[in-house]
């Protein structure tokens, strides 16, 4: 992965953070102990993936854990219920963040 230096906070919560690279425009999900960069597609990819489990499991047991696949080969995140509601808040306020800032650019 190649080191930043210029990013942005997109979004934060208890959970994680995510970050938009100046330089190159990717994403860094920050989640728990795990940071995953990712292009724009691969994070819109992550939350169809994340909304369709939220639907599917909506009476997960509240000792369960969710187990994620993320767009990177070979990873997948676990997740308490908690954990996994508080990336489905950061990932979705993050896109909607991602689109003000973008729309405020083309205004300039």
């Amino acid at each position: 992965m190649k080191q930043h230096s210029e990013t942005e906070t997109l979004h934060e919560n208890e959970f994680g953070q995510v970050l938009l690279c100046g330089c190159c425009n990717d994403l860094q999900l920050h989640f728990g102990n795990v940071l995953i960069q990712m292009p724009m597609k691969g994070v819109e990819n992550l939350h169809i993936v994340i909304q369709e489990m939220a639907q599917r499991h909506a009476n997960c047991p509240p000792n369960g854990r969710f187990i994620i696949r993320t767009p990177q080969k070979n990873m997948s995140i676990t997740a308490s219920k908690a954990e996994f509601a508080g990336l489905i808040e950061l990932i979705d306020t993050s896109l909607y963040m991602y689109e003000v800032k973008k729309v405020l650019q083309e205004s300039e």
